[in-house]
């Protein structure tokens, strides 16, 4: 794949990457954003990890003049609610018109970005979708996978969604969708939020385009997402059918 991106576009991105205990993570994802993609603006939403996470992305921001940007949390409060501030803080930059949000963990790969760059528009989020032709979900149990697909299947006929892969959080939003997302006031702060944020914008009339990507479950760290939250989590579609009739 050819992943050379012009300035201008580059100029025109901004990725927002929420943190929980990412020491072993963060600076390497960082170089590999940098050298698969090109130096683009990042956002790094940091809840106060005890891990020592935050000190390390403020000692290479200090070192380095790539743009990397620091947000610090005072506490847990969900990856939904972290990518929210992210989002936040880089509107605040007229030049950025598209905003990608990943994890830390190196479950979505800095090279799938110019896949998702390749199909944004105003009115289309584009989603690595883990299940589309050409994917591989890879180090996941069995028992994960089978949860995965019941609860997206679950998703799609609550809240009628025509999207494969809804608890997914590698996609690219337009800035008119992002200016949405933080006008709608986002009910759910945890991993549940990607569904709501979907049906928010679906709501709206935005298309969703799913481009297909090697999804790896993390190899350093520990995992911030449960699977008994994953479970209880389910229950919250209903109130977002509620909430938005």
């Amino acid at each position: 794949m050819n992943t050379k991106i012009a300035k201008k576009v580059l100029e025109s991105i901004a990725i927002v990457i929420p943190t929980y205990n990412e020491k072993e993570n963060i600076l390497n994802l960082i170089e590999q954003i940098h050298s698969n993609v090109g130096i683009v603006s990042i956002y790094v939403v940091d809840d106060n990890s005890p891990d020592g996470t935050q000190n390390l992305v403020r000692r290479y921001i200090a070192s380095n003049s790539s743009k990397v940007s620091l947000i610090v949390r005072e506490s847990k409060s969900g990856r939904g609610g972290a990518v929210l501030v992210g989002f936040a803080e880089a509107l605040k930059n007229p030049r950025v018109k598209y905003f990608i949000e990943m994890d830390a963990d190196f479950s979505h790969n800095p090279v799938d970005i110019p896949r998702l760059l390749d199909k944004r528009g105003s009115k289309t989020v584009v989603i690595g979708s883990r299940y589309v032709a050409g994917s591989k979900i890879m180090n996941w149990p069995l028992k994960r996978k089978i949860t995965s697909r019941i609860a997206n299947a679950y998703i799609r006929a609550v809240l009628g969604i025509s999207v494969n892969d809804c608890t997914n959080g590698y996609r690219c939003y337009s800035r008119s969708a992002v200016e949405l997302i933080l006008e709608s006031n986002i009910q759910h702060k945890g991993f549940i939020s990607l569904s709501e944020t979907l049906y928010v914008l679906s709501r709206k009339g935005f298309a969703f385009a799913e481009v297909p990507f090697n999804f790896v479950d993390r190899a350093k760290g520990t995992s911030n997402a449960s699977f008994g939250e994953i479970i209880q989590s389910i229950p919250a579609i209903l109130s977002i059918k509620r909430k938005y009739k």
